[in-house]
């Protein structure tokens, strides 16, 4: 089992992102080749609504963000992958201090600002192990 790993179920796999330094940052990945919604089965679409709502969940749960972004690009990974971003109080705060955006944000340059500055956000090994363990804890799938 892979030390980010959420949960997995028959078609989908849960992590921590290992790319982003943020406690919480979930992808929900296809397990099966697969690059377009439209050739999922009925039957994995059905599950991968599951699989969003259950990161979507122990994401509010355990890190109780102001808000959660849902995302799908496919543009380095064509994969079907989903990003689940929490945007906490402290992000915002962060974001606001270096662009100089007042609420309500734009999320999609939270997202970017994000991708290019999540180290400086200062969050550790532990705190991103911390996330997994209560995740893995907490989830009602896999």
């Amino acid at each position: 089992m892979s030390d980010q790993l959420i949960f997995e179920t028959a078609n989908f796999t849960a992590e921590q992102a290992s790319g982003y330094r943020l406690p919480g940052y979930v992808i929900v990945q296809l397990k099966p080749p697969g690059t377009q919604l439209a050739a999922l089965t009925p039957a994995q679409s059905a599950e991968l609504t599951a699989c969003l709502a259950e990161a979507e969940r122990l994401v509010q749960e355990l890190v109780q963000p102001e808000r959660i972004y849902l995302m799908k690009f496919g543009e380095l990974v064509p994969q079907i992958h989903f990003h689940v971003m929490p945007r906490t109080a402290a992000l915002a705060a962060a974001f606001q201090a270096e662009t100089g955006d007042q609420p309500p944000f734009n999320g999609a340059r939270v997202v970017a600002w994000l991708w290019e500055h999540h180290a400086s956000l200062g969050h550790t090994d532990a705190e991103l192990a911390d996330f997994v363990t209560r995740a893995r804890a907490s989830a009602t799938l896999g």
